[in-house]
């Protein structure tokens, strides 16, 4: 009887072959799919990858294309890193009875009023919404910089405020 068992390390050979198979796997598809396209394989793969940095103009093109990808990859990956995305806060006033939660991106995604609250003049209940939405939006930018800080290490730039 055949038992799998799990290895205490991958195979390094594994470990090296699995990327350069992927790609070539990928070069093969796309040769296939411009094959059936009626496009000849070899030319419109040498057109994609070889072409585009034969000189200094198509050297400076794919710069000129690159970087803004560059710089939106760097950008995602600081706010993945930086946890920003699952970033909310609750906001209160009058001793809890109004509450409004806010996402990482300051939207407002609930707002509860309690019932006594609800017995009271309406610009007593408006400005309880107010304190609540700007203690929300404290915790907010609080939390924000806080995680920010973590994922800089501290790192700060004099003068700098962060976009909260």
């Amino acid at each position: 009887m055949i038992k799998i068992v799990k290895r205490d390390q991958p195979s390094r050979a594994i470990f090296f072959f699995t990327p350069v198979l992927a790609i070539f796997l990928t070069l093969v598809a796309g040769g296939l799919i411009f094959y059936i396209l009626g496009f000849k394989p070899f030319e419109a793969l040498k057109f994609f990858f070889i072409v585009p940095i034969a000189d200094k103009y198509g050297v400076s093109e794919l710069l000129l294309k690159a970087t803004p990808l560059c710089l939106i990859a760097i950008g995602l990956s600081f706010c993945f890193k930086s946890n920003n995305w699952n970033i909310g806060a609750e906001g209160v006033s009058g001793s809890n009875s109004a509450k409004i939660v806010l996402d990482g991106e300051g939207e407002m995604q609930s707002i509860k009023l309690s019932d006594e609250i609800m017995k009271e003049d309406k610009s007593i209940i408006e400005d309880l919404i107010v304190a609540a939405h700007n203690n929300a939006k404290s915790q907010l930018k609080s939390k924000t910089s806080e995680e920010i800080s973590k994922a800089t290490g501290g790192f700060g730039i004099p003068g700098f405020k962060w976009p909260l």
